[in-house]
């Protein structure tokens, strides 16, 4: 795993929200997903990519002046840290059924 992150935040300020978002799919188990918000920041870099985790994968963010811009490309998979793998689910693990 690497993580690299610096941020300066404003104290004063506390509200964050999402401005514009946009996600997909890329493969059965990758997806992406682009957002950017306003908050807080005052500067900011973050870049990370980790593996063998739940939702590995690559991260990027930066920030300027209360604005926001960071992008992902993830594995939607879950790790089952005690067998070293990826978990592999059931379909009928996400069948709901409705009972009237």
């Amino acid at each position: 795993m690497i993580d690299i992150n610096f941020r300066i935040t404003n104290p004063y300020y506390d509200i964050w929200q999402s401005l514009w978002a946009i996600s997909g799919v890329l493969t059965k188990n990758l997806g992406w997903e682009v957002q950017i918000s306003a908050g807080p920041v005052l500067l900011s870099f973050e870049f990370s990519w980790k593996t063998r985790q739940d939702h590995a994968g690559i991260y990027f963010e930066i920030g300027f002046l209360s604005y926001e811009l960071s992008a992902s490309i993830y594995d939607s998979r879950h790790w089952d840290y005690e067998n070293n793998k990826w978990i592999e689910y059931d379909k009928e693990e996400y069948t709901i059924t409705r009972e009237d």
